[in-house]
């Protein structure tokens, strides 16, 4: 075995770990129902607003739904205008998938630091 590669797939393990608790501890911030996506991304398409992406921690989300975006600093109210994933629509998005979220009345700019999108239910 090469030494280099067990330490960097050791590296990858942790990080991995480490996600998984701290994605806990964010679900654990919420009811077990409630809609949970953590961002990794956002952009702006003009005249359509602000694409999130990322991974649904917990519960579904349907397009038309008011979400409460959360940020460090803020927390912001929008309505979901369109779900994707890898290029195709759907009408709701449900745990455990990687999605992109099209929200309306915010910006990216507002977006900074760590953001989750949360529906309370």
């Amino acid at each position: 075995r090469d030494p280099e590669m067990s330490r960097g797939l050791g590296d990858v393990y942790k990080r991995q770990k480490v996600e998984r608790i701290t994605n806990r501890g964010i679900t654990d911030q919420y009811g077990g129902q409630d809609f949970v996506l953590k961002v990794e991304d956002s952009f702006q398409i003009t005249g359509r607003g602000t694409v999130v992406t990322g991974n649904v921690l917990s519960g579904e989300a349907r397009v038309g739904e008011t979400a409460e975006v959360i940020t460090e600093t803020t927390s912001l109210t929008s309505r979901i205008s369109g779900i994707e994933s890898f290029r195709k629509t759907k009408e709701k998005a449900v745990e455990g998938e990687n999605v992109g979220l099209c929200l309306r009345d915010v910006t990216k700019k507002q977006l900074q630091g760590q953001v989750t999108v949360v529906i309370r239910r």
